[in-house]
């Protein structure tokens, strides 16, 4: 017997009420006279039965009790365990001091199936912890095991990879970050035990070291280089092909000028592009000075990044980031400035830099070129059939930058060649201009003589410039207040002074809306 269960005992043929029952041990089994016994403790106890009629004639028996289950008596093997999600095992339950056992098994998630003192377990779906239970039939005494449940082997129809931006700049430092989502069948998110993710190599960019974010996601970031294209991004697991992503870097402009039959742009990475006609070079792609009706990149001196580009009539114009002034196209007058044959040049080529000077500012025209220095000097090179250089002398082309004769006490801050004329601002917001007059586009009041050297524009009373720039036979200018001047050539009313289309050899105002 186990402490606290019952047993009742008769004595064959006798009635109760003749019979005497007696225990050797009541601290481990008590005996009513109805010959009811119970279990008291564990140990051992002989229960008599006397017979009243003849004290004589006895029987007994000797009864062992034992303990009841202790906690922890029931015991589940193993006690805890690790399954993927679907996935089989088996479980097996014992009890000591107890002969043939029973039990009850439940489980909180996945099912069990139980025989006798073992049970399979399958895991559930879900990942997760599960909890195991063997409970004894015959006491309340139970043994416990945890199971937790992990992800299965990866189901590649359910990985994912997703970008965070799929248009970047093509300017080597714009990023979007890669999520790779990985998920087994069961929709249940991979961890650690997913595998190893890496991508195959960007061919337009990089990309950085993979994090595994331990949540079924794993992330790099993706780092734009400086080609437009599309990007496809091919994540693997391990040696597995997972879906596809794709990023488009895309050139963005930060800078336009159009020339007389060519166009020039500045990319925010400093590159230049060109289109139009292309028949002495002006593209700069170094092509067969073939004509583009798409943007093409001109061919970039090594190591070079442009700050500002200018397009002429059929060259073009570069400053460099460290002041240095590049051109290409036509060189028929020197405009190039590179100190040649006046050979046509299909790529950039460096301008000869006068000694200690940095350009800041240049400005192509139509057969001639200018530059700004640091000191606000003027320099011009190429074609100087009316003076438009500038340089005092007899008007005869230069092959490489001269210094515009500046007048005394002046500081220019903005140059601008025209068709056959020159024009700067000092930085009074005084006009000067020198080159060809023949329709009064310098602006000095004068006898429409061309000009060796500038000289100043008759400036409007009260008015101060702070923009100017010429035309092919005209300039204008713009006042501190916002309001437009013009002066020269106005054989279409290009001065907008609402007249009779006279031209003018000092500054007229614009009629303003």
């Amino acid at each position: 017997m186990v402490v606290g269960e019952e047993i009742q005992l008769d004595l064959e043929g006798v009635t109760v009420n003749d019979v005497i029952w007696t225990t050797s041990n009541p601290n481990v089994a008590t005996v009513t006279q109805a010959g009811l016994v119970t279990a008291a403790a564990a140990g051992s106890s002989t229960v008599t039965a006397t017979l009243k009629s003849d004290t004589r004639t006895s029987a007994s028996i000797t009864i062992t009790i034992l303990a009841p289950p202790q906690s922890g008596d029931v015991v589940i093997t193993p006690a805890t365990a690790t399954l993927q999600v679907d996935q089989d095992a088996t479980f097996t339950v014992s009890m000591t001091n107890v002969d043939a056992p029973t039990f009850t098994w439940t489980t909180s998630c996945g099912t069990i199936n139980a025989t006798g003192l073992s049970a399979t377990y399958t895991a559930p779906t879900e990942t997760g912890t599960c909890n195991l239970t063997g409970k004894h039939d015959q006491s309340e005494h139970e043994g416990n095991a945890t199971v937790t449940i992990t992800p299965g082997p990866a189901d590649l129809t359910t990985s994912t990879v997703s970008v965070t931006s799929t248009q970047l700049t093509a300017d080597g430092t714009s990023t979007a970050t890669i999520t790779v989502t990985l998920k087994d069948q069961h929709g249940n998110p991979l961890t650690t035990n997913g595998g190893t993710i890496t991508f195959e190599p960007p061919t337009l960019g990089t990309i950085g070291t993979v994090t595994d974010n331990q949540d079924g996601t794993y992330t790099a970031i993706y780092t734009a280089g400086t080609t437009s294209g599309t990007e496809t991004i091919q994540a693997k697991l391990d040696d597995q092909a997972l879906a596809t992503t794709s990023i488009t870097l895309a050139i963005e402009f930060s800078m336009i000028h159009a020339g007389s039959g060519h166009s020039l742009a500045l990319d925010t990475n400093g590159n230049a592009w060109a289109w139009g006609i292309d028949g002495y070079g002006q593209l700069g792609d170094g092509g067969t000075n073939t004509s583009q009706a798409t943007p093409v990149r001109v061919t970039m001196p090594t190591g070079v990044t442009f700050e500002t580009i200018h397009a002429g009539g059929f060259h073009s114009l570069a400053l460099d980031t460290n002041g240095n002034a590049w051109a290409w196209g036509s060189d028929d007058f020197g405009q190039l400035g590179d100190g040649g044959t006046n050979t046509n040049q299909a790529t950039p080529v460096q301008v000869d830099m006068p000694t200690g000077v940095t350009f800041k500012t240049i400005h192509a025209g139509s057969r001639h070129s200018l530059a700004l220095d640091t000191n606000g000097n003027a320099w011009a090179w190429g074609l100087d059939g009316d003076g438009q250089l500038g340089d005092g002398g007899t008007n005869t082309d230069q092959a490489t930058p001269v210094r515009v004769t500046m007048p005394t006490g002046v500081t220019f801050e903005t140059i601008h060649a025209g068709g056959v004329h020159s024009l700067a601002l000092d930085t009074n917001g005084n006009a000067w201009a020198w080159g060809l007059d023949g329709d009064g586009q310098l602006g000095d009041g004068g006898t429409y003589t061309s000009q060796a050297t500038p000289v100043r524009v008759t400036m409007p009373d009260g008015v101060t410039f702070e923009t100017i720039h010429a035309g092919g036979e005209y300039s204008l200018a713009l006042d501190t207040n916002g309001n437009a001047w013009a002066w020269g050539w106005d054989v279409a009313g290009q001065l907008g002074d609402g007249g009779t289309n006279t031209s003018q050899a000092t500054p007229v105002q614009v009629n303003m809306p």
